[in-house]
């Protein structure tokens, strides 16, 4: 027994998801279809062999549900012998029928939405409880609405979609089929989600590299300003000693003139086409 008893005891507070886990323990050991009664017994005097197995099954599916309720619930089912008895016992007791259950499940239905960054499976397995809650409680939900409960909330990507299924034939709006297209649309959204980070990521790199070559390119171009500036002003500095060379040489030239001019200072020579052109000595001037 112990070999697939490892789920959660029933106790008050988890009825909903022991339910599940019950059902996939005895449907593991072929002994889910005596519990929902789908499988009846044989007759005993026409098959009496199969008889004994079927009730050997029973039994078997009675000690299940038995040992995976905590001690404190094991005596609302000790007086069944069955798994059938005491699958419904169980269900009264933590489940009851009743209008304000039915009214809080359908409350329930119709404010189900997507949460942010939810697959769409999960809100659909979601969803899909609380349609199975109603219909064991007897208010069955249409294939209509639970369709619409479906695509109702979800986000802006899928619009383009939802646009596509509004468009279907009543026969083809149900929940499975919208189910089936909202799990290829999200394939869809995250590939290309994915495509766009690629493309994202090599244009980051393009542009990092561009700016790494655009900066080499300026220290280079930087360098040679600066070699092409330093040329500049050594020949510029250069000029300033030309300059002062000849204003001496005129320097020298025009005092030597004045010299000359001491015993007449009245007297001036001019000449046109010579270097100086006026002096005060003729001598210089041939």
């Amino acid at each position: 027994m112990n070999e697939f008893m490892q789920i959660d005891k029933l106790n008050n507070s988890n009825y909903a998801s022991w339910l599940d886990d019950i059902k996939v323990v005895l449907m593991e050991k072929n002994l889910w279809r005596i519990t929902e009664e789908s499988e009846v017994s044989p007759d005993e005097a026409l098959f009496p062999k199969e008889y004994n197995e079927f009730q050997v099954r029973k039994n078997k599916a009675y000690a299940t549900i038995y040992l995976s309720i905590e001690k404190e619930y094991r005596i609302l089912i000790s007086e069944v012998d069955d798994s059938p008895q005491a699958w419904k016992i169980l269900q009264k007791h933590f489940r009851p029928d009743s209008r304000a259950r039915v009214i809080s499940l359908t409350d329930e239905f119709f404010s189900c939405k997507i949460s942010e960054d939810e697959d769409i499976g999960l809100f659909a397995a979601r969803l899909k409880k609380i349609i199975i809650d109603l219909k064991d409680a007897g208010k069955p939900i249409a294939d209509w609405y639970q369709a619409f409960q479906l695509i109702r909330y979800l986000p802006a990507d899928y619009q383009g979609m939802i646009q596509i299924i509004y468009r279907w034939s009543d026969e083809k709006f149900k929940f499975i089929n919208v189910l089936n297209e909202l799990i290829a649309e999200e394939a869809r959204l995250k590939q290309s989600k994915s495509d766009l980070e690629v493309v994202a990521l090599h244009s980051a790199n393009r542009n990092s590299t561009k700016k790494k070559l655009e900066s080499k390119v300026k220290r280079f171009s930087n360098s040679e300003q600066i070699s092409l500036s330093k040329a500049h002003c050594k020949y510029k500095n250069k000029k300033p000693n030309r300059a002062r060379n000849l204003n001496v040489e005129s320097s020298f030239i025009t005092e030597a003139c004045f010299n000359e001019t001491n015993g007449n200072r009245n007297s001036w020579v001019f000449d046109t086409a010579a270097s100086s052109h006026f002096c005060g000595n003729k001598k210089f001037i041939s």
